[in-house]
């Protein structure tokens, strides 16, 4: 993950996942890693968290 400032109060993210054997693996990382930033995006513009990485992991749980 890199962070590159992108003018005034901007910045650019950028992730890079690889390793993975099959499609899926990935589909399932990058869903991970946009809930991760979409929170992130949230909790930066508001100081309040969307709560979308706890309510993602409770989602997982339940299916166990």
């Amino acid at each position: 993950m890199t962070f590159k400032p992108q003018g005034a109060g901007a910045t650019v993210v950028s992730v890079v996942a690889s390793g993975f054997m099959e499609a899926a693996e990935a589909v399932g990382a990058t869903e991970g890693f946009s809930i991760v930033l979409c929170d992130l995006k949230t909790l930066l513009e508001s100081g309040i968290s969307a709560n979308l990485v706890r309510d993602k992991a409770e989602l997982i749980s339940q299916k166990k």
